[in-house]
């Protein structure tokens, strides 16, 4: 009889042990959808900030290099317009990496989601920094004494604004490796 009861004191012992560390892990699922949707829904944001950032390094590019030609209302309108796009949904993508700060037990999944956010924060500074120089441009383009003159002008604030982008990027590579460190899986 005490033999049994010892017995089952154990089995009741492992089973406990089991669901408490069981339970432990129970937000990781939950974790790794929030994550899943985020990570998505930034990637769309991505692919239109590279696609932005092509047109722009060819248009700017030239410009900061003397050849205004490129500056047209026709080409900068529409990058501004991307731009406001992207910094519109910044927020609510930023917010769906900030639902992981409400789970327990998922350390290394919020440590990603927190990066990713200090990364969304630091594009969204830098992009509004891009539209302010492209609206600047705005009125001045086919006047190309006005925008030879615009360009040297800022010349100090497109140093910073690089200074800014590879910082955001920076933060960005920083999130990824956590994520690849850690082995995340969503």
């Amino acid at each position: 009889m005490k033999k049994s009861l010892v017995l089952l004191m154990v089995v009741l012992l492992g089973i406990s042990i089991l669901f408490v560390v069981g339970c432990g892990s129970g937000d990781t699922p939950k974790a790794q959808q929030y994550l899943k949707q985020a990570d998505a829904s930034w990637s769309a944001i991505d692919k239109q900030l590279n696609q932005l950032s092509q047109t722009l390094t060819t248009t700017l590019g030239g410009a900061f290099s003397g050849d205004y030609s490129a500056i047209t209302a026709a080409v900068l309108q529409p990058a501004v317009d991307s731009i406001n796009k992207a910094l519109q949904e910044m927020p609510n993508v930023k917010a769906e990496y900030a639902k992981v700060n409400s789970l327990s037990g998922v350390a290394d999944y919020k440590a990603y989601a927190d990066a990713m956010q200090k990364a969304i924060d630091s594009y969204s500074a830098s992009m509004t920094a891009v539209k302010q120089l492209l609206e600047g441009l705005i009125p001045l383009a086919g006047n190309q004494a006005a925008i030879a003159q615009y360009v040297q002008q800022q010349s100090s604030q497109v140093t910073k604004l690089q200074e800014a982008t590879n910082k955001a990027a920076e933060q960005l590579k920083a999130a990824q490796q956590i994520k690849q460190d850690k082995k995340l899986k969503f």
